[in-house]
């Protein structure tokens, strides 16, 4: 939690350049090891601490391409129909894989 608050602070100052991504973790880490140095000196947290918590890697999450995440409103739509459809269907049954849900919905849908 530490980690994550340190990165968020210090991207803050230009989120463009600051900001975690794949391509260059050192900056980000110079950065967010700026804002840990800043909240030891500032008596929020332990030197100690500053130091277990500059060990750790950042974790970048890829999105990946072509494949936008369904809005909730079509999730919420489709299972209200499952739900119409037949009373003895539960969501778990989805989520186990019993059942499978087509649906008219284009997923690689952009804006435009």
């Amino acid at each position: 939690m530490l980690t994550k608050a340190a990165l968020l602070a210090g991207i803050a100052k230009s989120p463009l350049y600051y900001a975690p991504s794949a391509k260059n973790t050192g900056r980000v880490l110079f950065r967010r090891n700026q804002s840990l140095a800043l909240m030891a000196a500032n008596v929020f947290i332990s030197r100690d601490r500053v130091k277990n918590v500059e060990k750790r890697p950042i974790q970048v999450a890829m999105r990946l391409k072509n494949k936008a995440p369904l809005g909730p409103a079509v999730v919420e739509n489709v299972l209200a129909d499952l739900k119409g459809l037949r009373a003895d269907l539960r969501i778990e049954d989805l989520l186990q894989g019993r059942i499978q849900i087509y649906s008219t919905v284009d997923s690689g849908y952009s804006k435009l």
